[in-house]
């Protein structure tokens, strides 16, 4: 992943490697139903890693897209099948950043690759950091949206016609340091 110059996460995130903490993390996306209600969900299966050094800063993830959430079964069961996430034959999301660019004092960039349901699109997102409980924790806030038929994900069915195309993407993310510094 590129960066700029004066180094984006510099000063918002340590230099060092970083891996998420899922049991102090959080992948959630919210979605418009019907115009009048937002559903909420989450993927409870994922990793990510993030490298800092003076000159670059490297960040990537994934979901395992079998881990959707939302409090319904049934739609849990709807959103991993053929029509919208496919997790059978697509397994996971991935997202590979290529540039990091501060966004302004206490935020950065991350743009790059999002791949889901065997579609691969580039996607920005907004990011912020801040120090955790413990020197060796890094708290990131990661917002976004996408737009889910620039994957493919559509629907032919009238239950499903009033959904959004618009998806917003929430993580909050714990990383803990595993380089040792």
């Amino acid at each position: 992943m590129e960066s700029n110059e004066q180094g984006p996460a510099r000063g918002l995130l340590p230099p060092g490697r970083w891996s998420v903490e899922p049991e102090r993390s959080t992948v959630g996306f919210a979605i418009r139903h019907l115009l009048v209600q937002t559903v909420r969900g989450r993927f409870t299966d994922f990793e990510g890693e993030i490298e800092t050094n003076p000159g670059a800063t490297r960040a990537s993830g994934l979901v395992r897209t079998g881990s959707i959430e939302t409090g319904e079964p049934e739609r849990d069961a709807h959103l991993r099948g053929r029509e919208f996430l496919d997790a059978e034959h697509h397994p996971e999301i991935r997202f590979d950043a290529q540039r990091v660019e501060r966004a302004d004092t206490d935020a950065f960039w991350l743009s790059g690759d999002l791949a889901i349901a065997g579609a691969t699109q580039p996607v920005r997102l907004l990011a912020t950091a801040r120090p955790g409980d413990v020197p060796e924790r890094v708290m990131l806030r990661v917002r976004g949206a996408v737009h889910r038929s620039a994957f493919g994900i559509t629907s032919s069915s009238l239950l499903e016609a009033g959904v959004a195309d618009r998806v917003d993407v929430e993580l909050n993310l714990a990383a803990v340091r595993t380089d040792g510094r």
